[in-house]
């Protein structure tokens, strides 16, 4: 497992969770001009805005909860092995401690929404850090970082 391969899963995350968040800004947008027919709804860019961070949190936490693996490990087939919690508690650990976190955080009023970055910034720095690049999901989780393709005995 190289740090590597980590940081490619870690930017297939950020990518994904960018492009699920444009398209739920979008078509929450769309939904309010045309269907709902709220002009000033669609100005404001609120609902748009939510619709862009809980979209991504649902959908990231649905993922990691059926397959233990977030989108990003799934894409470059990473998975989180090996703790002594009951796995479902693990998984949302994993979560909060990958996209989930970093979107809570988000969504604190300012100046607390910045925690969001520092957030992102120590994920960053404990992919490197961390034994064979857990980072903050493996360390929560009280997991080790596998390749997804290698048989395991749990």
């Amino acid at each position: 497992m190289t740090r590597g391969r980590r940081s490619v899963a870690f930017l297939c995350d950020v990518l994904a969770l960018q492009v699920t968040g444009a398209a739920a800004r979008i078509a929450t947008q769309l939904f309010l001009e045309y269907v709902v027919q709220d002009h000033d709804a669609v100005l404001d860019g609120s609902s748009g805005a939510l619709a862009g961070v809980l979209v991504p949190l649902a959908l990231w936490l649905v993922v990691v909860l059926v397959t233990g693996q977030s989108i990003g490990d799934l894409a470059v087939e990473l998975r989180y092995r090996g703790t002594r919690m009951p796995e479902m508690l693990a998984r949302v650990l994993r979560w909060l401690g990958g996209v989930g976190g970093y979107l809570l955080l988000g969504l604190l009023p300012e100046p607390w929404s910045g925690l969001a970055t520092l957030f992102a910034l120590g994920a960053v720095v404990l992919v490197f850090v961390t034994k064979r690049g857990r980072g903050l999901p493996g360390i929560l989780s009280a997991q080790h970082l596998t390749d997804a393709r290698e048989r395991q005995s749990e």
